[in-house]
C-alpha cells in the first residue's frame, strides 16, 4: 500500500494497522498471558506505579499489569502514557528501555512498517525506518532487509549516509563510503592530494639520488673521450669486452635513478595530447640563476653524447635552443629521457640536482593543474581528467616495479578512488572538480550543474549552477547560478570581509557576460556557512516539505 501525504490518509492507516497489531497481540495474550516471554518486542501502556527504576505498567489494549524493571535515570510519571522496547527478559524478570520517540507520528508508521515486514521492532531497525523515511524512501520489506544488510556490513558508517547513497544509487563500497565522508566533512580536493602525489614524487626522486654513488668514484666506468676519437690511436686497439663490461657496471651503479627516471619522464613526453604549458620555454619556467646551471649543464652532456655516437637525437638543433633558452619544457625533457641510455656520468649528476628535480615537480604541477584560460577552451576539461587518469595508471604501474616509488602509492589509490567516485556522481548531475593553478595559489572549485539527465538543455529552459571556491585571500565563495533565455540571476555568498571589494568589480563582470551575449543580474550576500555537500547537494531533492511519500507493505 502507497501513503500518500501522511496528514491526510493517518486515520484510515492507524486504523487499519492498528487493529491487526492489537488483534495479533491480543491473541498472544490469550495463548500464553502468564508467559512474560511471550510479550512482543514493544510494548505501550499506562504507569501506575514507579519505584526507583522499577515500573508497573497496564498494558494497551489487553489491560494487562506488569512489573518491569527500567534502564536509566528517565523523565517518567504515574498517569503517564508510554511505550518501551524490552531491553531484556531473562530469569523471569523484565527490563525496559524507554524510548522518547516512540509517541510521535513517524514512529507510529515506522512500527507499522516493521510490523507489517514481519521484522523486530529493534533500535537498529527503527532507526532504518526513520531514516528512510527521512528520505522519502520505501519502507517495504525488501528495502528494510537491504539496509539491515548494509549497516550489519559497515557497522561504523551513519545508517543516514547508507540510506542517501541507496537512494542516490551510489555504489557501496568500502572505498566509496570513504569518499562520501570525505565530501561530507569538505575533505575531498583533489589539489591537496595531487600535491602530496608531486611532493613524494620529488622525494622518491632525492632518496634515488642519495641511494646512487657519487659520480666521482666511477668517472673510470664511462669510455673516455679520448679513447672514442676516430685519430686517437688507442681505438685500433680498445679492448672492446672492457668497455661492455665496464659500460655493465656503470648501469649496475645507477640502474634505480636512470630507470626511475626514464619511466617518469615517459609520462611527461611531449605530444599533441600534452598541456599547453609543454610550449612554455625553458626560460619562461625558471630563473636566469638556474637557467644557467642547465645551459651550462646540459651543453656538457651534448658533447659528451656526440662523442659517444648518440646519432638518433640532433645535438646541434638542441644546443641552440638551449643556449638561447628557446627549447621548450616538453622537447627538453623529451631530450633528458633520450640521453638516458647513453651512460652519461655528468647526465647522472645532473639529474641528481636540485634544479632538476624542482623542474619535474613544477613540470607535474603544471600538467596537473588548470590556468583559467585553459579552462575556456574547448573540451580542455574533458581532456584534462582523462590526462589525469592515465598518468595515474602510469605512475601506479611504477610504484608497483620499482620499491624506492612505493610512496606514491598511498596518493594515487586515493586521487583514483576520488576520480571513480566523481564518475558515479556524474551518473546524477554534472559535477567537477577543478584544480585551479593561478599566478601566486592554487585554488579548488566545485561545480554543480543541475539539469534533466541525458537531456539536452533547451534556451527556455531553466539551468542550476552551483560554484564554489577556495580562495586563500578571498575566503570560500558560493556562487549560486540560475540560467534561463540568456538571463543570469547570480547570487555570491562570501564573508563579509570580501563583499566590499568584490562588489567593487561586479561592473566589470557584467561587462564580461555581456559580451558574450548574456545579461547578467548579481549580488553579493554576506554568509559565514560552510557549503555542506549533503544538505546542499544530494539532499537538496529531499528537501519540500509539501508532499511525502511513503511505501510498504501493511500485509502481515
Amino acid at each position: 500500500m502507497e501513503i500518500n501525504d501522511y496528514s491526510l490518509k493517518h486515520n484510515r492507516l492507524h486504523k487499519l494497522a492498528t487493529s491487526e497489531y492489537e488483534a495479533s497481540q491480543a491473541k498472544t495474550q490469550q495463548l500464553n498471558p502468564s508467559k512474560q516471554d511471550q510479550m512482543p518486542a514493544a510494548i505501550k501502556g499506562e504507569i501506575i506505579d514507579l519505584r526507583y527504576q522499577e515500573v508497573t505498567i497496564r498494558l494497551e489494549p489487553s489491560g494487562q499489569i506488569i512489573t518491569a524493571n527500567v534502564l536509566g535515570d528517565l523523565p517518567l510519571y504515574i498517569g503517564q502514557k508510554a511505550e518501551f522496547l524490552i531491553a531484556d527478559d531473562t530469569k523471569g524478570q523484565i527490563t525496559l528501555r524507554y524510548i522518547e520517540s516512540l509517541s510521535t507520528p513517524m514512529y507510529d508508521i515506522a512500527h507499522k512498517a516493521l510490523f507489517a515486514s514481519g521484522l523486530a521492532v529493534s533500535e537498529r531497525n527503527l532507526a532504518i525506518v526513520k531514516e528512510l523515511l527521512n528520505y522519502q524512501m520505501p519502507v517495504d520489506k525488501k528495502t528494510i532487509l537491504k539496509m539491515i544488510k548494509l549497516t550489519g556490513s559497515y557497522p561504523d558508517t551513519e545508517i543516514k549516509n547508507l540510506v542517501l547513497m541507496l537512494k542516490k544509487q551510489l555504489p557501496i563500497t568500502p572505498n566509496n563510503i570513504a569518499q562520501f565522508e570525505a565530501y561530507q566533512m569538505g575533505r575531498h580536493q583533489i589539489i591537496t592530494e595531487l600535491n602530496k602525489l608531486i611532493n613524494n614524487i620529488s622525494l622518491t626522486l632525492n632518496n634515488a639520488a642519495n641511494n646512487t654513488p657519487n659520480i666521482e668514484n666511477y668517472n673510470q666506468l664511462s669510455p673516455s673521450t679520448t679513447d672514442m676519437s676516430s685519430n686517437n690511436p688507442l681505438t685500433d686497439n680498445i679492448d672492446i669486452t672492457n668497455f661492455n663490461n665496464k659500460a655493465a657496471i656503470f648501469n649496475e651503479k645507477y640502474i634505480d635513478i636512470i630507470r626511475l627516471n626514464k619511466e617518469l619522464l615517459s609520462i611527461l613526453k611531449a605530444d599533441e595530447n600534452s598541456p599547453a604549458t609543454y610550449d612554455t620555454s625553458i626560460k619562461d619556467t625558471m630563473s636566469d640563476k638556474e637557467l644557467i646551471k642547465v645551459q651550462e649543464a646540459i651543453s656538457d652532456i651534448l658533447e659528451e653524447a656526440k662523442i659517444l655516437n648518440a646519432n638518433y637525437i640532433n645535438i646541434d638543433l638542441y644546443k641552440s635552443q638551449i643556449s638561447d633558452g628557446s627549447i621548450t619544457l616538453g622537447n627538453f625533457l623529451s631530450l633528458i629521457r633520450d640521453l638516458l641510455p647513453t651512460n652519461n656520468d655528468k647526465l647522472i649528476k645532473f639529474i641528481k640536482s636540485d634544479t632538476y628535480k624542482e623542474l619535474i615537480s613544477e613540470t607535474f604541477h603544471n600538467r596537473w593543474t588548470l590556468s583559467p584560460k585553459e579552462i575556456l577552451k574547448e573540451k580542455k576539461v574533458n581532456r584534462y581528467f582523462d590526462s589525469l587518469y592515465d598518468d595515474l595508471k602510469q605512475l601506479k604501474k611504477i610504484a608497483d616495479k620499482l620499491p624506492q616509488a612505493d610512496n606514491i602509492k598511498e596518493p594515487i589509490n586515493k586521487l583514483q578512488d576520488n576520480l571513480q567516485f566523481m564518475r558515479d556522481l556524474n551518473e546524477l548531475f554534472l559535477y567537477l572538480q577543478l584544480p585551479l593553478r593561478l599566478t601566486d595559489q592554487d585554488v579548488h572549485a566545485d561545480l554543480y550543474v543541475f539539469s534533466r539527465k541525458n537531456k539536452k538543455h533547451l534556451d527556455n529552459e531553466q539551468l542550476s549552477i552551483l560554484l564554489h571556491l577556495d580562495m586563500a585571500n578571498l575566503g570560500p565563495m558560493d556562487v549560486h547560478m540560475t540560467i534561463q533565455k540568456r538571463i543570469i540571476n547570480m547570487v555570491i555568498y562570501l564573508e563579509k570581509s570580501s563583499q566590499e571589494l568584490i562588489s567593487q568589480h561586479l561592473n566589470e563582470l557584467q561587462d564580461k557576460i555581456l559580451q558574450k551575449g548574456y545579461q547578467l543580474l548579481v549580488k553579493t550576500k554576506v554568509s559565514d556557512k560552510k557549503p555542506d555537500f549533503i544538505t546542499d547537494i544530494l539532499q537538496d531533492d529531499t528537501l519540500n516539505q509539501g508532499l511525502y511519500r511513503y511505501s510498504f507493505d501493511i500485509r502481515a
